[in-house]
């Protein structure tokens, strides 16, 4: 099956992940107070008629959002990859995956498939709320 490999790997990052339940709370709560702070600071910011503010509407909660979920994204990818690589090294499984049959680039490509949808995770949290 083409998907086996993929899930195998969120599987297993999902298992790790998950055993750490109070870090998955203190991500919430810090999108929801970093949306609240900003939204009481746009109100308590006036901009009239600003020209990088147009495409948004001169909304700055909009333009903070939007900016933060794309700069989350970009960090996610750029860092995914090297972060899975350390992850595996100092739990020394790194070996074992590339025992295995696959191709070291599929490899490393599914590594950072978890932080992916972690990221996208919070990114619609983030414009949920």
């Amino acid at each position: 099956m083409v998907f086996e490999t993929p899930f195998a790997f969120l599987k297993k990052d999902f298992r790790a992940y998950r055993q750490y339940k109070f870090s998955f709370i203190l991500d919430i709560i810090s999108i929801i107070v970093f949306v609240l702070t900003n939204f009481y600071l746009s109100k308590m910011i006036q901009i009239g008629n600003s020209q990088p503010l147009e495409h948004y509407g001169n909304d700055y909660f909009t333009f903070v959002i939007l900016g933060l979920t794309l700069q989350l994204l970009m960090y996610t990818s750029i860092t995914s990859f090297s972060q899975s690589i350390k992850e595996n090294r100092a739990h020394q499984t790194l070996e074992h995956l590339f025992l295995t049959p696959h191709h070291s680039l599929i490899i490393l490509l599914y590594s950072g498939l978890w932080p992916m949808v972690l990221t996208m995770i919070r990114i619609c949290i983030y414009l949920l709320v």
